[in-house]
């Protein structure tokens, strides 16, 4: 089966493209609008995720309420979530495991 790396929100200027090498990148939200509506937010993330996997990664990645959104979605599928988290230090992805 082939992993998916969840890009929370991702920003055209930055470059994700390490990410690659866990998977194939799919963006969950694409931009949020000054109206942010919390309720219509968790239920995108709802759609978007119900593919999520237990091999598939997050990446923590635009507005931290919507990161929140996404990992506590995953805690409610899987249990918890893999994160991928950047480490601008050694420039690259470090793995984390999240268990609940």
């Amino acid at each position: 089966m082939s992993r998916t790396v969840w890009l929370v929100q991702g920003d055209k200027r930055r470059d994700y493209s390490a990410a690659e090498e866990y998977g194939e990148i799919k963006e969950i939200f694409s931009s949020i609008h000054r109206d942010f509506d919390p309720s219509g937010a968790i239920e995108h993330a709802r759609r978007a995720l119900s593919r999520l996997d237990e091999d598939d990664y997050l990446v923590m990645a635009g507005d931290p309420t919507l990161c929140s959104i996404c990992v506590t979605i995953a805690a409610e599928y899987l249990g918890g979530c893999r994160v991928l988290r950047w480490d601008k230090n050694k420039l690259r992805y470090d793995l984390i495991n999240l268990a609940f």
